[in-house]
């Protein structure tokens, strides 16, 4: 369980009653998922990615308590003119929003498969089946969007 702490931070603390350690860890697990998920649905869904959408897509963070510094945000709103356009393997290109959605994705994606695997070190229980559940039928919504 130390491991886990650690890696949520001080905010998993265990409560006194009825919730398990486990339980807790499920929660703040399941929220971070939520979480990523919801950022992956707006990235996913807008196409082609404008600057109005990566404003959004900051916005979003920011509610999440995931915020960046005023110079990465001014990197990700200008990634268009920031980033040369990508030859892809079909030929077309990708301009600068395009491959900073795409990186992002891949972070988002990354955050969701670490999230499921330290779910699956927790002992079973109906929060964590929930929350597998969750993530399964989100990206099942989102396969039709993603190339």
């Amino acid at each position: 369980m130390n491991f886990f702490k650690r890696f949520l931070g001080s905010q998993a603390q265990p409560q006194t009653g009825s919730d398990s350690v486990s339980s807790v860890l499920i929660d703040e697990l399941r929220q971070n998922i939520e979480d990523n998920l919801k950022l992956l649905r707006h990235l996913v869904t807008h196409q082609p990615f404008t600057q109005e959408h990566m404003a959004t897509y900051l916005d979003m963070c920011d509610q999440m308590g995931k915020s960046f510094s005023p110079e990465q945000r001014y990197n990700m709103l200008n990634a268009d003119t920031l980033l040369l356009p990508e030859r892809q393997s079909d030929g077309t290109f990708l301009n600068g929003l395009e491959r900073m959605r795409y990186q992002i994705m891949q972070v988002h994606l990354e955050a969701i498969s670490t999230f499921i695997r330290l779910l699956k070190e927790l002992p079973a229980e109906p929060a964590s089946v929930r929350a597998v559940q969750t993530v399964i039928e989100e990206l099942d919504r989102l396969a039709p969007y993603i190339k």
